[in-house]
């Protein structure tokens, strides 16, 4: 409603005044916010460009006056959620960044201020009432608690933010907002989120000499399922030395990290603990017994005949090295993993290897789904006293973001780190059906704690009943406090 009020006031007078966007100054605004144009309106591809993402609504020419754009972001090892490069490197995605950042600051006349800072930094800024930054990149799992904090603002209010074009996440707008409100945001303009999109890796030079069959071809038909992936996983296991366990020592069928367990099998069987009501309000799921009855679908997999958790190997530097040992010496057929790992753990993996979906629960299910590990969105501080500028400088980039998509997908993964064509086929057919499940994220109660250390005990379906009825009381009680929050506002 605000935007549609704003929209109304600054048509109201153009057209009565004919004054400039320059001039227009509301009762109680300032005249930097107020020369901002407000956009609203359907989506309306441009018929001239072939561009895979949508023309945005922002004027072709506006000047920013030098506007200077104040970002924070505190650097995750695990991904690229850099946004600001500074300087060109010759690496593809750093300089595709690089240089949509100088062509969309010079047409629009803005400067960025980019702050490497710890988020901790930034909360007590918000917490003191500074306006020091327009906006933050922080993980999704500490942007929802913002929210219920107050530290972060609604996105539908944000003057110029148009959430609905396609080269913003709709997906995750979809499941990650509360009662039609969204706080924090992921699309084209970072490739955080596609950095840890969770895959499978699959050694092909062990699966030939095991003689299994071609499996980029069974996930082609629709047909690459857990049972699949269990059958081939127990086909090599092995436990070398006799010691009644796999570990790095022997043939592994199937390597798994025990810090993300159970969130990449739960997404790519479709299944999750929150649901939403018809006002768009998060609820813990009443009827369990199908969530419970797929883990004894994803169980075989995690047999400890069969698996091995890569984190006991030791620590990072040591990871790496043996990671890469296990895979080319054919000791490892199946990891799962997020696509930075081929950039950190295989850039020397010598073995061919490749990338598969996760599996499906079965035959019967349509697509293949996937989760994406604590990554980090983008979030406007509640202290924020220049939204349109805000909006308009994070849309522009957004969507002026489509190099920065081919760069990642198309150089770097297509034929910089994965090694064949089919492994790209892979991962799109879950690009776009990722999962978002609220109580992961939020871990609601520790209703999530609860349900993954209950599977670790048992390793199947054992004591799931019991563990979400055990948080059940805990996790409404804390979805409660996120929609009495949304209720309020």
């Amino acid at each position: 409603m605000k935007k549609l009020i704003a929209s109304v006031l600054v048509l109201l007078m153009l057209c009565t005044f004919a004054a400039s966007l320059s001039s227009c100054v509301s009762e109680g605004g300032n005249n930097t916010k107020d020369t901002i144009p407000v956009t609203q309106g359907e989506t309306t591809p441009s018929a001239e460009s072939e561009s895979r993402y949508e023309k945005s609504d922002l004027p072709d020419s506006f000047d920013l006056d030098g506007y200077l754009f104040r970002f924070a972001v505190e650097e995750d090892p695990l991904s690229i959620n850099m946004l600001f490069p500074e300087e060109v490197i010759s690496e593809p995605v750093n300089d595709a960044m690089y240089s949509r950042n100088e062509q969309i600051s010079e047409k629009y006349n803005f400067e960025v201020e980019n702050n490497n800072i710890p988020i901790d930094t930034v909360k007590s800024c918000i917490i003191a009432g500074d306006d020091l930054y327009d906006a933050m990149s922080l993980f999704v799992t500490r942007a929802v608690y913002f929210l219920l904090e107050s530290y972060t603002t609604d996105l539908n209010i944000v003057d110029n933010l148009n959430l609905s074009k396609n080269y913003w996440d709709q997906n995750f707008n979809e499941q990650m907002s509360m009662g039609d409100a969204l706080y924090y945001m992921t699309g084209a303009l970072s490739v955080a989120d596609d950095d840890k999109l969770m895959v499978i890796m699959y050694n092909r030079e062990m699966g030939d000499d095991y003689g299994i069959e071609n499996l980029y071809d069974v996930a082609y038909a629709g047909n690459w399922t857990y049972d699949v992936m269990a059958k081939y996983a127990k086909q090599v296991a092995s436990d070398l030395n006799y010691d009644n366990v796999i570990d790095d020592n022997d043939v592994i069928g199937y390597m798994y990290a025990s810090n993300n367990l159970l969130a990449p099998h739960l997404a790519a069987t479709n299944m999750r603990l929150t649901e939403k009501d018809d006002f768009d309000l998060p609820y813990i799921i009443t009827d369990t017994e199908d969530f419970i009855g797929v883990f004894d679908v994803f169980s075989p997999i995690f047999d400890p005949s069969v698996s091995f958790d890569w984190l006991k190997i030791g620590d990072s530097a040591v990871q790496v090295a043996g990671i890469q040992s296990l895979v080319n010496t054919k000791h490892v057929l199946f990891q799962n993993m997020i696509l930075s790992q081929l950039r950190r753990l295989y850039r020397d993996v010598e073995s061919e290897f490749g990338i598969l979906p996760m599996p499906k629960a079965d035959d019967s299910q349509d697509k293949y789904s996937t989760s994406i590990y604590a990554f980090d969105v983008l979030a406007i501080p509640s202290t924020n006293s220049h939204l349109p500028e805000t909006g308009f400088i994070i849309e522009a980039l957004a969507a002026g973001s489509e190099k920065v998509t081919d760069a990642y997908y198309n150089i770097c993964l297509e034929s910089k780190f994965v090694r064949d064509s089919e492994s790209f086929d892979m991962i799109n057919m879950m690009r776009d059906n990722v999962n978002y499940d609220l109580t992961y994220y939020c871990d609601y109660g520790g209703l999530f704690t609860a349900v993954t250390n209950a599977f670790k005990t048992s390793g199947n379906a054992d004591g799931m009943a019991s563990a979400i009825a055990s948080k059940r009381s805990a996790a409404e009680a804390a979805v409660e406090k996120f929609v009495s929050f949304i209720d309020a506002q």
